[in-house]
């Protein structure tokens, strides 16, 4: 609540105490200063929408630093908000407040996919994904298709240590890849030492991911998502 100073004092602003005294459209007011509220007042309905929101952010900030999708999230934003409010926006129905309900969007038309014919492999810091590529519906047109690479994010919950954070996503990609005709693709993402501690370091680890096929400019031809493997 703030309350409209008398004229005749002048101008005041500043603050003593716990009053707020300060200038709003030329007329001088007076209000108590707010107060932060202790994390115990909040009820366990406040708790886990903030949680859920912390969640949804952070995963839309990883999304978003993949800048192969880039393209796809600037057409479904239409210039009406950004491409990460775009990416926000159409994964908080995809995020609880403790893990996912349902597999986040990594492009704005994300389906869940049959994995029967894809091998995904983690050992030593390298991440392999193996997969015919016809099979998918990946290569549209092997003329223009003219490389594989895979990209999505890395989302690390349960910590061991209690330094940790309570979860954490990490972006990655693969390099592009040749496309060979009538042989398998295989897709590597060797991961930095920093992202490597971090594994080791959280008991729940899955990696969401999309495959994507490019020109032979490297601009995005065809998407396929969303995995989920979980190691």
């Amino acid at each position: 609540m703030k309350i409209e100073i008398n004229p005749l004092l002048g101008t005041v602003r500043g603050r003593i105490g716990d009053l707020v005294f300060k200038q709003v459209n030329g007329k001088s007011y007076v209000a108590a200063r707010p107060h932060p509220r202790s994390k115990s007042s909040y009820s366990g309905a406040e708790r886990a929408k903030q949680k859920r929101f912390a969640m949804n952010t952070k995963l839309a900030s990883a999304i978003n630093k993949i800048d192969v999708l880039k393209p796809l999230w600037q057409k479904a934003a239409n210039e009406r908000m950004s491409t990460h409010n775009a990416i926000s926006k159409a994964n908080y129905p995809s995020v609880g407040d403790k893990e996912f309900l349902i597999a986040p969007k990594l492009t704005p038309d994300s389906l869940g996919i049959d994995e029967s014919r894809l091998s995904f492999k983690y050992s030593d810091g390298i991440i392999s994904i193996c997969f015919p590529s016809d099979v998918f519906g990946l290569v549209m047109n092997p003329d223009n298709d003219k490389s594989i690479m895979a990209a999505g994010v890395l989302y690390l919950s349960n910590p061991v240590y209690d330094c940790r954070d309570d979860f954490k996503f990490i972006s990655l990609n693969s390099d592009p890849e040749k496309i060979c005709e009538g042989k398998d693709s295989v897709l590597q993402i060797q991961l930095m030492d920093i992202h490597k501690q971090y594994i080791d370091s959280y008991a729940n680890r899955s990696f969401f991911f999309c495959l994507i096929s490019l020109d032979k400019d490297g601009n995005l031809l065809n998407t396929v998502s969303t995995f989920a493997e979980s190691f």
